[in-house]
């Protein structure tokens, strides 16, 4: 039996492996880069990840889950629930792409054929998707809401509709983060019967 695995020691591959990622791509990535960016071994990179695909994925799961778990963490003291939707789509289309924005968008490409990442990246939909879906059923329940159509397909649109515009502001398409905001407010509105600001 091997000794066990130190998570600091994979958490400190994955901090140098994003930045290693924002500077070269990902694409160029090698592990020897990450293994010299982390201060490490490549056999110690090898002994927390199979490839260089396994330490990609890696940073790629890690920044999904950030990205929803500060989402629930802004809305969750939030008492007005027209409030709450209004801070999902203000913190779900930023004014300029993070590098995880970014990441996420090129490891489409990159990982689209590997299954664990398409089981990654539904969980991560997945989650994304039962935040609009809790935050328009209780403002369905509450009276705040009056839905024009099926809450499970306002929900789907709201986040098809936030993944579009931030895959135009990622490619440079459309710069415009209030704009796309508004957009997404509008039709939030319109759906569910109320007037987002």
């Amino acid at each position: 039996m091997g000794r066990p695995k130190e998570p600091w020691r994979r958490e400190r591959i994955l901090d140098a492996a994003m930045v290693a990622m924002a500077e070269t791509g990902p694409s160029a990535l090698r592990v020897t880069d990450v293994a010299h960016a982390a201060g490490v071994s490549a056999g110690t990179v090898h002994y927390h990840f199979s490839d260089i695909t396994g330490v990609f994925l890696g940073v790629v799961e890690r920044s999904f889950d950030q990205m929803v778990t500060q989402r629930e963490k802004r809305i969750a003291d939030e008492p007005s629930i027209p409030r709450r939707l209004d801070l999902l789509i203000e913190y779900g289309i930023l004014d300029s792409p993070t590098d995880e924005m970014a990441l996420m968008y090129e490891s489409i490409g990159l990982l689209r054929s590997t299954a664990e990442f398409r089981k990654v990246s539904a969980s991560f939909l997945g989650r994304q998707l039962a935040l609009y879906r809790s935050v328009i059923d209780a403002g369905i329940e509450s009276g705040d809401f009056v839905a024009t159509s099926d809450p499970a397909v306002i929900a789907r649109n709201l986040l098809a509709l936030e993944d579009a515009y931030d895959m135009y502001i990622t490619m440079g398409i459309l710069a415009d983060g209030p704009t796309a905001r508004a957009s997404m407010r509008a039709y939030a509105s319109s759906a569910l019967g109320i007037t987002l600001r």
